[in-house]
């Protein structure tokens, strides 16, 4: 498999090198400046970003037909995507080490994840996107809970120009279909974009796996005057996923299915007070109905239990964020904020069984609230010498755990060789599930004295550019610890006389990530990256389970993980590129076996192909169509992401993209 991969990567080299005056991407002339980067909520000109942060471009999604985030999630250093089989599918992503609700996910600075951190990529596609970003570190005090091990951002496109229009379709392996239409164009004063697109696949299994998701995207940006801005997105995605497999992904239930509707909106305006004063405020809004349901057994299941259920969840968050950014003189830079933030969670679900003569059901609910009041302050100063320091600071007030202040600082030092030096350290929390706070069913009861989980980490990094910035290399190392990690447990804590949730796990983890990007050519790049990381449970708590257990390795964390990419345009309207993933071994839990324990899952390699073929070039009154190609898993490998769950073999999508 290794020797194919590098074949592969040296027969693609070889292509491109004798086109040595093949001219590079033209960019995108109709695209306004980033108004701010994830890292500081700052425009990029500001500097002051000492964390990591991996940016993936509207030109690099189009390129290799990236039509999910969580396929471009993984090429990102100490990211770990785990989905557990088709597409549709659960996908989680787990960043340093950290817990798969360690990571705030926003869209417009809009929070998506569900209260308490939670978020599934499975249905996050990349329509209207003009970047993603993915800082990683604790980002608390700009973005309040969840940030805790990083923060990955989607930016909605804005539009500006002369108007266009695309249009693209694929279709493939697995009964797949992609369909996507958007527009985009504007003024100096009105910008406006919009997509509306589709995704459909049949699974992988002989039944019940059809999965559907349609999504639409929108954003206006208005300038009235020179010193004042108003943006206006919004995002509408509603799916649905049929699944077969039980917790030990064996296909047994022809019923099972989980459906999500989601509706985001936010508005974000900045006033230029001054020259050295500016004034930004952003409302958000997001709304979330998920369901699942299980019908009773029908003559299609494979093994019957006369058993139904269905769960229905209604999630709610508001927030409003003004904050002010003083520049008092040219190298400082302030900026502070005030926040607030309303959560709401109505969740029903009931189950009714039928086993012989006996019949058994239940229903349960609970619909709660909270509300999040938040203040925060960071300071940026740039010396002459190219000296970077950055310290913030932020207090939380929830209405349901208290208060909560977390910090972070760096400095980064550049030098006149191409050398850049980082340091930071920080803290960030997670609040607690609503579930964990407020349930109340038997043998489970929400204990409303939980504190949030908390961690604090630190990396040192260097970054080194050469050859006039074709070459450029990055190091960094980190290290995280997490503390008062929520437990489920039957046995009594803390005098109490139910089972309920305690503050009581804790575990470290530890890493380097490495980066390096080879400008070979102007028409050639090779990129990589490599992830070693180490994690362990440092205070099972109340476990007694070997999904966290004492001094072990967390789950679906691999040791070793890396990527290599090489991509070039051999000739000016054909663009070839080739990635090549390595996940390492890694534990996971098997509960299929007699007695419930820990297993290693095999290394695996997956290897990506993309081509785009410009067949007709656009021109004033007519089109242009481009030929898309895409090929995941080209090599037919088999492996596991989850114990129980195949990943998805080759899949090959082809299709055009016509766009004026």
């Amino acid at each position: 498999m290794t020797s194919r991969c590098i074949l592969i990567a040296v027969l693609l080299l070889g292509a491109a090198v004798p086109f040595t005056r093949v001219a590079a991407q033209v960019a995108d002339t109709t695209r306004l400046p980033d108004l701010e980067t994830t890292g500081t909520r700052l425009p990029p000109a500001d500097g002051g970003n000492v964390s990591s942060q991996g940016v993936l471009t509207r030109q690099e999604i189009e390129q290799r037909a990236l039509r999910y985030v969580s396929d471009a999630l993984r090429d990102q250093p100490g990211a770990q995507l785990v989905q557990t089989g088709p597409v549709g599918s659960q996908a989680s992503l787990f960043l340093r080490g950290g817990n798969s609700d360690y990571v705030k996910v926003l869209v417009d600075g809009i929070p998506m994840n569900q209260p308490g951190g939670l978020f599934n990529f499975a249905n996050l596609t990349t329509d209207n996107v003009e970047r993603i970003e993915v800082l990683r570190g604790p980002a608390s005090v700009l973005y309040g809970s969840d940030a805790m091990t990083g923060v990955v951002q989607l930016f909605t496109r804005r539009g500006a120009g002369r108007p266009q229009v695309a249009l693209s379709g694929l279709g493939g392996s697995y009964g797949s279909s992609q369909f996507d239409l958007g527009v985009s164009g504007g003024s100096s004063r009105l910008g406006y974009s919009g997509s509306l697109g589709r995704v459909a696949s049949s699974g992988v299994y002989d039944f019940n796996n059809d999965y559907w998701n349609a999504v639409g995207s929108g954003r206006l940006d208005y300038a009235p005057g020179a010193s004042t801005r108003v943006g206006v997105s919004t995002r509408y995605a509603d799916g649905r996923y049929e699944f077969p497999t039980d917790f030990s992904g064996v296909p047994v239930d022809s019923n099972q299915f989980n459906t999500e509707r989601t509706f985001t909106l936010g508005i974000d305006a900045t006033q230029q007070i001054s020259s050295n004063l500016e004034a930004r405020l952003l409302l958000a809004s997001n709304d979330v109905r998920s369901g699942s349901g299980d019908a009773a057994d029908s003559p299609a299941d494979t093994v019957g239990f006369g058993f139904a259920s269905t769960q229905e969840s209604r999630i709610a968050r508001r927030s409003v964020d003004g904050r002010v950014v003083v520049r008092p003189s040219t190298p400082v830079t302030l900026t502070g904020g005030v926040a607030y933030e309303y959560e709401r969670e109505d969740l029903t679900s009931s189950a009714t069984s039928n086993f012989g003569d006996g019949t058994f059901s239940e229903e349960n609910a609970f619909d709660e609230h909270r509300g999040t009041l938040g203040a925060y302050g960071q300071g940026l100063v740039t010396l002459s010498g190219g000296l970077t320091a950055n310290a913030g600071v932020r207090f939380d007030d929830n209405s349901a755990f208290g208060g909560f202040t977390t910090w972070r600082t760096g400095a980064a030092w550049r030098f006149a060789q191409g050398t850049r030096l980082r340091a930071s350290v920080g803290t960030a929390y997670k609040a607690p599930k609503f579930r964990e706070l407020f349930i109340a069913v038997p043998f489970e009861v929400g204990n409303p004295e939980l504190r949030p989980e908390r961690s604090t980490t630190w990396e040192l990094g260097i970054e080194q550019a050469f050859a006039s910035d074709r070459l450029r290399l990055g190091l960094t190392y980190f290290s995280s610890r997490f503390r008062d990690l929520i437990q489920y447990s039957l046995v009594d804590f803390e005098d109490s006389s139910v089972p309920t949730y305690y503050n009581l796990g804790a575990a470290d983890s530890h890493g380097l990530e490495a980066e390096v990007s080879y400008r070979v050519l102007d028409a050639l790049t090779v990129s990589g990256q490599y992830t070693w990381l180490a994690t362990e449970v440092t205070d099972a708590g109340a476990s007694f389970s070997p999904v966290f257990e004492q001094g072990q390795p967390l789950l679906r964390r691999p040791e070793h993980s890396g990527r290599v990419r090489v991509a070039g345009r051999p000739f000016s309207r054909l663009g070839l590129g080739v990635n090549v993933n390595y996940v390492g071994t890694r534990e996971d839990v098997d509960f299929e076996l007699d007695l419930p324990g820990r297993v290693t899952l095999d290394a695996y390699t997956l290897v990506e192909l993309t081509a785009d073929a410009a067949l007709l070039q656009a021109a004033p009154g007519r089109p242009g169509l481009t030929a898309l190609l895409r090929v995941e898993n080209l090599f037919d490998a088999d492996y596991l992401a989850v114990v129980g769950f195949a990943g998805r073999g080759r899949t090959i999508l082809a299709g055009a993209r016509l766009g004026y």
